[in-house]
This record gives structure tokens, C-alpha cells and sequence, in this order.
């Protein structure tokens, strides 16, 4: 009793402390004569949990160094936002941190610089503003005086940049991005392409002030960023919202490995959904990455309530369904829709960063699977995007070709005019780092080159790369039969042309015209480019379809359905078998999933998001052809794996494909 009295006593003390900050946009600063930015704000939301009549009118701006001589005086003082540092802990009592801030290097998205280590930095000339802190962290990055340019102000130096007489800009990541929305508008044309520093940054108090108020000040701020309201948006991201925006990413981890954590907790939820529960809520690894904190497993029940979060331990048990984002998007039920409808999915929508200050978009994949308990769940895991267009590490062969999927969907739902004019577009939806789609006519005539439009209308028939390979031809002709993957050496638009070895993808587009996509110094022996690449794999699928169309042809449709769905059957074959859809996207045979026999299907996406029973239609409605996609293979108790299939067109209602497993074709070349 005597601890809650003496709780209260020091609360109470909360209104008499003072309050004081620097001039440190977008954190603190002031405005039409108005205290404001990031901690003032999240100090409003301290002040609303803990019950003390206060506000941003009581908090006073001074030079920092007078800030830090009154809280070092016993003047029940509370100053911020201050870094942490050897030298300053012991002089006063810390809060936090509240956020993570860096002094970074930002350059124009369109120059394409990459910073590969510290020796990088001299070639190019960096501006700072004068005697601040970022001169002293270039001069210790070994970076030389005479590739410093000083500008009086942040706006100084982002006009300079935007002028071409800097190459790089020294600041903090998020004063940085204030100054950017102040004067550019468009905080995206810029990314960070190193960074210097990293600081936490705290609250500080005078030693004056009790413990166990500092203590309930620092839960004040948890509050803020983790309880979500009734929308289910924090305090927190509603501040840096209205201040900052929503930001892009450097992605640190694939999407690969968003999937491979998800499908790896779900395996776990299916063993033991109890004890796979309990870890995830403690924050052990695989579910939250030690090295990356923003790789992370969450869990939802089909209600949308959390019921693991390896992230924020606050959110189990509550329930979102209806709930969204602060940009009002109703994200999670998106999950639960797709998670019902089609089992596996991504979603796109705006969260905060586990490590970094900022909100960022924020991609998930989800996948629904039945725990242990019998209870269905649906595990997710997700990754921060990086904006459209920003140059990124090079893509997986299994991101080539879901990219070139989706543009041959596209070209199929909206026609070639809109396609083209989409794939001709630098800013448009089908141009994402290095991977953009080309296309042309079975002629060679181009048609979509969007970093070199002077090309557009010409034909290339007969043009070669620098080893002599009529590359075009190539492309062509691999479409032509039925489609995949080719080599050979060409300019890279991300890398200043430079010549480098590529590998495309290419898919035939109404028997008219090709379109594809390529990866600059691919990964070697990639499974999925074996299987793409190897004719007798090929021509086995393309066999065993055929086969099963010359039965259909002979024995009639509903015979054929009957036979196609028996596993004893003639056209079972282990993991390899015939499947059979009509134009519509409703199954007529699937013999390991009787249960979805008469469904439509054409909603189904894979782990990469292609929606590929509609790119089977497509594929059979113009003839035939190959494509790649994840599925369940029946061998392995259905579990989702990447798989190579041959679709063909049986007549104008219906159609046949048949798909064998990459991790298959693996095992049958492995050395013995």
C-alpha cells in the first residue's frame, strides 16, 4: 500500500518538472511560434497516459548546451531528444529510447550510386552543413576535406543535390526527410545509400527527479508505441504519420525468407501449436531474427485476433478484424479473405519498423494452416518495401519469373495497347529495380524497352550481343515454344549500360508477340533455371499432357475426367499427374484434392503472388505453354513447393496441364 501511495506522491510531481528541448527538426522545433515535431508530440501522448494535465505550451527551446547545465543542476528538469552517450549517462536518469535516428548519406534515386564501403565515399562530393556533426563523421569514415562541400542550411544542401553540385547529402535520416517534404515534396526521389551512424535517442531527467517517475514516464512511451486504439492504429504511428509520412525501406532480407519463416512457423503450428505459440511470444529465434528484428512471425486465429506476435507481445489477444492501418486500409481483413479464399497471399499496407523510426510499406505473406489443436490459424511474416524503382540487389530466377507472369496477365486482361503503353512507362508498376519488361513482335519489331524508347518500333531480328548470339532471335523462339529462360550479354540500364551477363524469361502473348524480363549476373545453378532449361524435363511434361489429350480426344470428356481423377488411374503417376480445368477457372480434375472438385480457382496466388490458374487459362485459351508457380506437392503431405507445369488447350471448354516439382528434379540429380 505504501508503494502505490508513494507511486501516486511521485506522479503528482509530473506537472511541476520543466520542460525544455533544442532546435532539432523533425523531433523538436518551432513553427509559427509554436513548439513542435516528433517528441513533442509523443510527450502530448506521455502526458495523456499517465493523467497529468500538461501540454506542448509548457515545454520551452534552448540552446542544448544550456539544456544540458540547468538538468545537471538538480532542477527537476526533463530535457530531450538527447543521444546516448558514455560520457552523458552518468549525469543524468534516461527515458527510452523513444526512436532510433541516423546521420546518413542520401543521393537522387535516379543516380543510381551504390556505397560499397567506406573507400566508395571519395568519389564523390558530399555537402554538410557547416560545423555540424556529420563533418566530424565523414572525416572519421576517412572521407577527405576537399570532397566536403558546406551549405549554410539542410535546404542549402537539397537544392544543391537536386542541382548536381553535390552528389550526396550528410544528415539525419528523418531531418533529412523533413527537409525534403518542406522543399521537394516527394521525399521518394531520394534514397539512402549509406549510413554514417546510428543513435538512440532518450528523454533525460535532472538526478532530482524520484525513479519510479522516470520509470512510469518510460511505460508512458511503450504505451504510445505499442497499444493500439479502436481503428488499431498506436499514438505513435499516428505522430510520425502526421509528421513524416510513410517511407520506403532498404530491404535487408528477401522475400524468400519471408516465405521460408512463414512456411517454417507453420510446420512448427502444426506439431505443437501450444509450444510453437510460446516461443514466438518470447521472441526466440527462427520467429524473430536476432541479427534482423524486423524478420518477425505473427499469428492470427480466424476471427483476426493475435495469438502470437514475436514482435510486440501487447497485441496477443486482441482482436483486428475490421481494424486498419493509419492509412485506413483494413489490411488484416485482406489476410483473412485470402487466407479462406485462396490459403497463401501477400498484402500490402503501412507499419512501423521494429528497428527504425519511420512508418514504411510494408508487404505480408500469409498462409492458413490447422495447428495441432485442430484450430486453423493464419501465419504471417513480412517484409519493408522498397519504393518502385529503387535499385535493389539482384532478384531471384523465382521473382523473374512471377514478374514476367504477372506482366503476361496483365497484357492478356487489359490488351496490348494499355499493356504496352504500362510496360513503356520508367514509373510504371512493371518497372522495380533491375527487373522490367521488354517486348516484341514474332517479326523482332520492339515494342516495349522502356530505358531505351529510341529503339521502340525498330526491328532487331537479326542484333547480336558482343559473344556474337542472336539474342532476339532467341527469345523468340524459346517463347515460341512454349516458353523460358535465356542467356546472353546485355547493357544494364541500373548500372549505367554497363555489359553484363543476363538471363531472361520470355512468354509467348497471343501467338502475336513476346514479352519478358531479365536478371543482371544471375545466381549460378538455380533448381528453378535447371528445370527451365533442361528439354528433356520439357518434353516429358509436354509428352504426358499430350497423351492425356489424345485419351480425352478418344474416350470423350466425362470419361477422361472420370480416369484423370482416379488416383489408380493411368494419368497418376506419383507426385506427377493431370489436372483439368475449364475456361473459367472451375477444376474438373485434381485426383489429391477431390474436395475442390467444381471450385473456381481463379483467385488462387502463390507465395510470389501470381494468380496462376488465370495465367494457365490464358496459356491454354492461346494454344499452350510452360509457367512456374508454388504448389502443394501430394508426395511430401502437400507441402507448398515450386513446380514447373505444361498447360494445353483440349477444346474451347476446357483444358489439361500437368507440373512436376523442382525439389524433385533435384533429388534425381543429386551424384549418387
Amino acid at each position: 500500500m505504501s508503494g502505490s501511495s508513494e507511486s501516486i506522491f511521485h506522479l503528482s510531481a509530473l506537472p511541476q518538472l520543466n520542460y525544455l528541448t533544442g532546435e532539432w527538426a523533425p523531433f523538436n522545433y518551432q513553427e509559427d511560434g509554436n513548439v513542435t515535431g516528433i517528441s513533442v508530440e509523443l510527450l502530448e501522448s506521455v502526458f495523456k497516459n499517465i493523467g497529468v494535465n500538461r501540454s506542448r505550451a509548457d515545454v520551452r527551446i534552448v540552446p542544448l548546451a544550456e539544456g544540458f547545465q540547468i538538468a545537471q543542476n538538480n532542477t527537476s528538469t526533463v530535457l530531450f531528444s538527447i543521444v546516448l552517450t558514455p560520457e552523458r549517462e552518468p549525469l543524468y536518469k534516461w527515458a527510452g529510447p523513444f526512436t532510433k535516428a541516423s546521420f546518413v548519406l542520401y543521393a537522387p534515386m535516379s543516380s543510381n550510386i551504390t556505397i560499397s564501403s567506406a573507400e566508395d565515399l571519395n568519389k564523390y562530393r558530399i555537402g554538410a552543413v557547416q560545423s555540424s556533426i556529420e563533418n566530424d563523421l565523414l572525416a572519421s569514415q576517412g572521407v577527405n576535406k576537399s570532397q566536403i562541400v558546406n551549405g549554410e542550411t539542410p535546404e542549402d544542401l537539397l537544392r544543391m543535390l537536386d542541382n548536381g553540385q553535390i552528389d550526396l547529402w550528410a544528415t539525419g535520416d528523418l531531418a533529412g526527410r523533413h527537409q525534403m517534404l518542406q522543399t521537394s515534396g516527394d521525399p521518394n526521389a531520394y534514397e539512402i545509400v549509406y549510413i554514417l551512424s546510428e543513435n538512440d535517442f532518450y528523454y533525460i531527467f535532472s538526478k532530482d527527479v524520484p525513479d519510479t517517475l522516470v520509470s512510469a514516464f518510460e511505460q508512458a512511451i511503450e504505451t504510445a508505441r505499442n497499444q493500439k486504439d479502436e481503428q488499431g492504429v498506436s499514438d505513435y504511428e499516428r505522430i510520425i504519420y502526421r509528421n513524416l509520412g510513410v517511407g520506403c525501406a532498404q530491404q535487408t532480407f528477401t522475400n524468400d525468407a519471408v516465405v521460408e519463416l512463414v512456411n517454417t512457423t507453420a510446420e512448427a503450428v502444426e506439431n505443437d501449436a501450444s509450444d510453437t505459440f510460446r516461443r514466438i511470444n518470447s521472441g526466440e529465434a527462427p520467429y524473430r531474427n536476432p541479427e534482423d528484428p524486423s524478420l518477425y512471425a505473427f499469428v492470427y486465429d480466424v476471427n483476426m485476433t493475435i495469438v502470437a506476435h514475436a514482435d510486440n507481445i501487447q497485441l496477443v489477444g486482441e482482436n483486428f478484424k475490421g481494424k486498419t492501418d493509419v492509412t485506413d486500409k483494413p489490411f488484416r481483413d485482406d489476410i483473412l479473405e485470402g487466407a479462406l479464399k485462396n490459403g497463401t497471399g501477400w498484402v500490402d499496407y503501412v507499419y512501423m519498423h521494429p528497428v527504425q523510426t519511420n512508418l514504411y510499406y510494408k508487404t505480408t505473406y500469409y498462409r492458413l494452416t490447422q495447428g495441432s489443436d485442430g484450430n486453423s490459424y493464419i501465419v504471417c511474416s513480412g517484409n519493408y518495401k522498397n519504393c518502385q524503382n529503387q535499385s535493389s540487389s539482384t532478384a531471384s530466377p523465382e521473382e523473374l519469373v512471377a514478374f514476367v507472369e504477372k506482366a503476361f496477365e496483365y497484357a492478356h486482361i487489359h490488351g496490348q495497347e494499355t499493356a504496352l503503353r504500362e510496360f513503356n512507362n520508367q514509373t510504371g508498376q512493371f518497372v522495380d529495380g533491375e527487373l522490367y519488361i521488354f517486348a516484341y513482335d514474332i517479326n523482332g519489331t520492339t515494342l516495349a524497352l522502356p530505358f531505351q524508347p529510341e529503339i521502340i518500333g525498330t526491328n532487331r531480328l537479326n542484333a547480336t550481343d558482343t559473344n556474337g548470339t542472336l539474342f532476339i532471335q532467341n527469345l523468340i523462339a524459346t517463347a515460341q515454344s512454349g516458353g523460358g529462360f535465356v542467356r546472353y550479354l546485355y547493357e544494364d540500364p541500373a548500372d549505367n549500360f554497363t555489359v553484363k551477363q543476363k538471363l531472361s524469361y520470355v512468354m509467348m502473348v497471343d501467338q502475336d508477340w513476346i514479352l519478358g524480363a531479365g536478371i543482371y549476373d544471375p545466381q549460378d545453378d538455380s533448381a528453378i533455371v535447371k528445370a527451365g532449361t533442361d528439354p528433356q524435363v520439357r518434353k516429358n511434361l509436354k509428352s504426358f499432357v499430350g497423351e492425356a489429350i489424345a485419351y480425352a480426344n478418344t474416350s470423350g470428356k466425362d470419361a477422361a475426367i472420370a480416369e484423370f481423377n482416379d488416383r489408380n488411374g493411368t494419368f497418376v503417376r506419383n507426385d506427377l499427374y493431370i489436372y483439368a480445368f475449364d475456361y473459367n477457372g472451375t477444376t474438373l480434375a485434381l485426383p489429391y484434392q477431390p474436395q475442390l472438385i467444381g471450385t473456381d480457382l481463379s483467385g488462387l496466388q502463390d507465395p510470389y503472388g501470381v494468380n496462376y490458374t488465370r495465367v494457365e487459362v490464358f496459356l491454354a485459351q492461346q494454344g499452350g505453354g510452360l509457367l512456374f508457380y508454388h504448389y502443394y506437392n501430394p508426395a511430401r503431405n502437400m507441402t507448398l513447393e515450386p513446380k514447373m507445369s505444361y498447360v494445353q488447350k483440349v477444346d474451347e471448354t476446357w483444358w489439361l496441364g500437368a507440373g512436376t516439382y523442382i525439389e524433385d528434379l533435384n533429388q534425381t540429380t543429386q551424384p549418387s
